[in-house]
């Protein structure tokens, strides 16, 4: 039931940390992978390069999903080079910490664009061909500031992933009619490029598991959502943080 084969992935923000580590996993088990980042990077070459040395097909394209222009030539792009795309992983984000007294209308609109309407963006293109096929599997990162809010203060990025909750939920009564789900993962204090080691030390004392996760520990829920196990499930949120919500 994790077989993909014959599916192909689209997992934005995959050069690096958690959609590194869904992209590789699904390839394991048999997706043609789409690795998208905003621009070419070693780090994009190199996921790619690992997923082909597995055995496993996977591309590279640049685009910025928060600019609907780009998202669409994403869509035309992944479209022309794979054929289809089965599964939709809205992973990529971008943080900057700051408190809402300090946070400029600038740091505001850019947390939201990506991390929100990116998420838009994607789902319009890529959704209404997965309800014509009647198969499809969207799968979105929210986050436990979209839960709970912030430790930090950062009201913009606790917005943007409690959005992404009522995104998931909206679109999943849209389109379960037609086969497609659509899910969030919300992931807690993973080790990842955008961890500050501050913020790492600050969130242990409320870790029941006593510990940071590691990308692939969320890459294996990723899994779980682009596979046939969870065929039944649609419109849930799964909290990925070792208890610290609940």
């Amino acid at each position: 039931m994790l077989d993909l084969t014959g599916r192909n992935a689209l997992i934005t923000g995959s050069a690096r940390g958690i959609g590194r580590a869904a992209a590789l996993l699904l390839a394991q088990h048999g997706a043609g992978i789409i690795v998208n980042d905003l621009k070419e990077t070693p780090e994009g070459a190199q996921t790619v390069a690992q997923i082909e040395a597995m055995g496993g097909r996977a591309v590279f394209i640049a685009a910025d999903v928060a600019d609907s222009a780009s998202a669409a030539r994403l869509c035309e792009e992944a479209l022309d080079r794979m054929g289809h795309v089965d599964i939709l992983v809205n992973n990529a984000g971008i943080a900057r910490q700051n408190t809402m007294a300090n946070i400029s209308e600038e740091d505001w609109d850019a947390v939201i664009d990506v991390n929100l309407k990116g998420v838009f963006n994607t789902c319009k293109r890529f959704v209404p061909p997965m309800q014509e096929r009647g198969w499809g599997r969207v799968i979105n990162l929210s986050s436990i500031a979209g839960r709970r809010g912030s430790m930090f203060g950062d009201v913009h990025y606790s917005s943007a992933k409690a959005g992404v909750i009522g995104f998931t939920k909206c679109l999943a009564k849209i389109c379960g009619p037609q086969g497609v789900t659509v899910n969030a993962v919300a992931p807690g204090i993973v080790k990842t490029q955008i961890l500050s080691e501050e913020h790492e030390q600050a969130s242990q004392a409320f870790i029941p598991l006593g510990r940071t996760a590691s990308p692939e520990e969320i890459a294996s829920v990723i899994l779980f959502f682009a596979s046939d196990m969870s065929s039944y499930v649609t419109g849930t949120v799964l909290d990925v943080n070792g208890g610290s919500y609940m």
